[in-house]
C-alpha cells in the first residue's frame, strides 16, 4: 500500500516530514478510557487533540492553536465572496 505510493513518507526519522496528533483521553468526555480507540472515535472532540503536527510543524501545541484564526476566517470569507461573484445566475437560498 503506502510503500507503493510516491509520498516520500512512512517513517518517523530525523528530517522526514511528519503528520500526527497526540490525543489526551484524560478529559471528562473520554475518561475513563477502557477502550481507547472507541473513546477516540465516539467521544473525543477538538479539545482532546493536545498536539497536532503537520509536515513536522506544530499547528496546535499544549491545546493551543498556533495559527492566526482571524486571518484564516478573513481569507475564507474573501474566497467565498470571489466564488459567489464568479457564479452564474442567482439564487434565493439564504444560508
Amino acid at each position: 500500500g503506502h510503500e507503493a505510493l510516491p509520498f516520500g513518507t512512512g517513517s518517523l526519522t530525523p528530517g522526514s516530514p511528519a503528520d500526527f496528533v497526540v490525543w489526551n483521553l484524560d478529559l471528562p468526555n473520554t475518561a475513563p478510557a477502557y477502550n481507547p480507540l472507541a473513546s477516540l472515535i465516539y467521544s473525543s472532540d477538538a479539545r482532546n487533540a493536545e498536539h497536532v503536527i503537520i509536515a513536522g510543524e506544530f499547528v496546535k501545541q499544549d491545546g493551543q492553536l498556533k495559527l492566526d484564526t482571524k486571518e484564516i476566517v478573513r481569507e475564507a470569507k474573501e474566497r467565498a465572496r470571489g466564488i459567489l461573484q464568479k457564479g452564474k445566475g442567482s439564487t434565493k437560498l439564504v444560508f
